[in-house]
Order: structure tokens, then C-alpha cells, then sequence
């Protein structure tokens, strides 16, 4: 669920969870009814994990001790398997000893994270839960989460506003603003649209430093320290994989706009390897001297981040025919 603050993600989610005693309306998970005309469902009966911006362990326990306080209170059966996974998955079992008042912002939500998903919920919600931590805490919680992802079979659904840590997990995107839907779908078209919708609002430039793009690929082959994806029949070069990621059916990719150039030529002397056939779709000139070119690249649309002075030096124009130079892509876990 992504929109502004003040929109209403967190009044969404607390009704979800039966936190908020004034939300009217009908909500449904599977066949059961939480919430209609005559019955609020509480709380502890709706079998959820919900994970909040801070991370709210007690502090005077263990980590062991504050994982088994969720346990005891789970309504089903915990096998030591699933346990041991959880564990594994997120690397907190060299922690299990420790106070939680001595770890780390990353550790203490890793922590936070197990402990609700030891609740065996039937569905986990999510809060802004990386909004205290710092890019690193909060980059590497992104990566345990996406792995969390594939090995658990319950949805989640995750608040946040901000795009780019939502188009790194998502799959289903919703965006609301002052309590109303604007727009819901797959995640990928979806961050598209919305990042050209914020290109028209005046405070764009302030909202969205630095546009981005995800695309999705299949592994093709590895060769002299290089990985081939398929990105829709486009190749995109990027460093050599892990093995473990080579087998996943599809993979994440993130483009930020500041590392991709454009020329009008196909550069064959150049150090990128990612220069890439494009068309000029559309050119965002906002108010300071940056500006943002969109371009469809065949297999898969990006965005540009150049100077004002490039722009008028190469002629750009909306329908040109162009090359991209990608500088850079990021693996998202």
C-alpha cells in the first residue's frame, strides 16, 4: 500500500488488524468476515503477524525469550522446522542469547519480524517497518524479506511511502491518497504510471529525487564474470550471479535514472556494455535544470536523468530514435 503521509495507509492496515475501534465497512480474509454491519471480529482472533515501525521488544527478555512469548500466544501449532526456518532466514540465531536492548536498529526489526511470523498468521502486516532505520539497515531487511517472500504461504501486505522500497517486494501495488484508491494493479506497469503521474505535481521535485525503474528478467547464462538476463527478448549485462539466484524463475532489477545516458549514435568504444536501441516517448522539464527523458527500450520502459545543457546540446525531442547507455543495474534480491 503506497501513498503520502497522512493518506491513510496506517488507518487501513490498523482496521485490517481490528486496531481501529471506529472503522466501518466490510472486511473479509478468505471466508471468514473481521468486520460488517453487526460484528467486529477482535483482534486476537484474526490470526495476524502485524510488524510496526518500531520494532516494540521487551527489552528485559532475550531474543529467545521474545520469540517464545509469540509462540506461546499462537492460536496454532508451531512446528520446530518452520521455526528453525524463520531463524535461518533472517540470521538472528547467534542472537538468540543476547538482550534486546543491545542490538542494532536492523537487528532489533529482524527480531520484530520473527517474532510475528512465529504468531503462524494467517497474514502478516507490515507498517512502514524500515522507515527508523538507516539505508543499509533498511537495504538488507529488503533482501530478507523478498527471501521470506518465497518460502512463506501467506500474503503480506506492506505500508510504506516510499516507491522504491515498495517496487523492490511488491507484486500488487495500491496507492490511495487522502483515503481514497487512486490506482491498484501489478506492481512493475504500476510504479511506471505512478512516477509519470508525479512528473505533472508541482512538488515532485521534492518527493522524487531521482526517478527509477524495475524491471523483471530471466537468468540466461553466465560468461568472464558476467550474467545475461532476459529482460522481454532485451539482454541486460550485469555482474556474474550467485548460483543460488541463477534458478529463481524471475528477477528484480532496479534502474535508477541518474546511470543511464543517452547518445545518438551506438557508442561500440565505450566501457558500458548495457547500450541499448530507444525511443524518446516522452521529456519531463521540471522547474530546476534537470530533466527526465523517457524512453522504450523494446523490451522494457526507463527513465533518463539528464542536464538541461545535454538535452539542448543533443537536440532531444519527443519520438527520437536514440541509444541508452545503462550505467549500472542493480540486483533486488
Amino acid at each position: 500500500i503506497y501513498g503520502p503521509s497522512g493518506s491513510g495507509k496506517t488507518s487501513l492496515l490498523r482496521s485490517i488488524a481490528g486496531l481501529n475501534k471506529q472503522a466501518t465497512g466490510t472486511i473479509t480474509c478468505a471466508d471468514t468476515v473481521w468486520l460488517g454491519r453487526k460484528k467486529s471480529l477482535p483482534t486476537y482472533k484474526r490470526c495476524i503477524g502485524y510488524v510496526f515501525q518500531e520494532a516494540n521488544l521487551f527489552d528485559h527478555l532475550s531474543v529467545a525469550e521474545n520469540l517464545d512469548y509469540a509462540h506461546k500466544r499462537s492460536q496454532q501449532d508451531i512446528c520446530s522446522s518452520y521455526r528453525r526456518k524463520i531463524l535461518h532466514t533472517l540470521e538472528i540465531e547467534h542472537l538468540l542469547t543476547r538482550r534486546t536492548a543491545h542490538l542494532s536498529g536492523g537487528e532489533r526489526q529482524r527480531i520484530a519480524i520473527a517474532r510475528a511470523l512465529l504468531n503462524a498468521p494467517n497474514i502478516l502486516l507490515m507498517d512502514e517497518p524500515l522507515s527508523a532505520l538507516d539505508h543499509d539497515s533498511r537495504q538488507s531487511i529488503l533482501q530478507y524479506l523478498s527471501q521470506l517472500k518465497s518460502l512463506l504461504n501467506i500474503p503480506i501486505i506492506y505500508v510504506s511511502h516510499s516507491l522504491n522500497e515498495i517496487g523492490q517486494i511488491a507484486d500488487q501495488i495500491m496507492h490511495i491518497d487522502q483515503g481514497k484508491i487512486l490506482a491498484q494493479g501489478d506492481a512493475l506497469p504500476l510504479i511506471h504510471s505512478i512516477q509519470n503521474r508525479q512528473f505533472n505535481n508541482p512538488s515532485y521535485g521534492e518527493r522524487l529525487q531521482t526517478p527509477f525503474t524495475v524491471v523483471a528478467g530471466k537468468f540466461e547464462r553466465s560468461d568472464h564474470q558476467i550474467s545475461v538476463i532476459n529482460v522481454n527478448n532485451t539482454p541486460l549485462f550485469i555482474h556474474a550471479l550467485a548460483t543460488h539466484k541463477t534458478s529463481q524463475l524471475q528477477l528484480r532489477f532496479l534502474l535508477w535514472a541518474k546511470d543511464i545516458s543517452i547518445s545518438l549514435t551506438q557508442n561500440t568504444d565505450s566501457s558500458i556494455l548495457n547500450i541499448l536501441p530507444a525511443t524518446i516517448t516522452n521529456i519531463n522539464r521540471p522547474q530546476n535544470h534537470t530533466q527526465f527523458i523517457h524512453l522504450n527500450c523494446g523490451g522494457f520502459n526507463c527513465i533518463a536523468q539528464l542536464t538541461q545543457h545535454s538535452c539542448e546540446r543533443l537536440k532531444l525531442t519527443k519520438g527520437m530514435h536514440v541509444f541508452a547507455q545503462i550505467k549500472a543495474v542493480s540486483l533486488l534480491a
